[in-house]
């Protein structure tokens, strides 16, 4: 084993390579050494030449990776599924009105329901650039279009 004397203390100590070795146990050293071994083996005997892809760039998903994982999965957060619920909802009110139904009980407790819906979407939602305005019987229209 390599020693360093160390002039303060006048005793030797073990090189900064010689620490790392001994760090390791000697079971996963063998283990390293094995895997290599095999891996090395397999490369030689041609087991990384008929590999699909090889050659070829690698294709990165644009943006962060969570999202892009997400999106193969189909999977939409809850904060999007309830955009998608209240512009359903919007869509089905301004239909009602463009039909010729006029205020009445029933519009003005649709209108309850979706504006508790937009006050739990706007909790939800990670950026306030995102979050929505209360809607009114008079602005379901103008809104509606902001929900797109």
């Amino acid at each position: 084993m390599s020693k360093k004397r160390n002039p303060a203390e006048g005793s030797e100590q073990p090189l900064p390579q010689q620490l790392a070795e001994d760090a390791v146990p000697s079971s996963d050293k063998m283990t390293h050494t094995w895997m290599e071994e095999i891996y090395r083996d397999f490369e030689e005997r041609g087991g990384m030449d008929d590999l699909p892809g090889k050659g070829k760039p690698l294709k990165l998903e644009d943006g962060d990776v969570l999202s892009s994982i997400l999106k193969n999965a189909n999977y939409l957060p809850p904060w999007v599924e309830l955009r998608m619920e209240i512009r359903g909802r919007l869509l089905r009110i301004c239909n009602r009105i463009e039909a010729g139904e006029k205020e009445d009980a029933e519009l003005n407790r649709e209108l309850e329901e979706i504006n508790l819906n937009i006050r739990k979407y706007n909790q939800m939602v990670p950026s306030p650039l995102l979050q929505r305005s209360k809607v009114y019987l008079e602005t379901v229209k103008t809104q509606l279009d902001k929900w797109d």
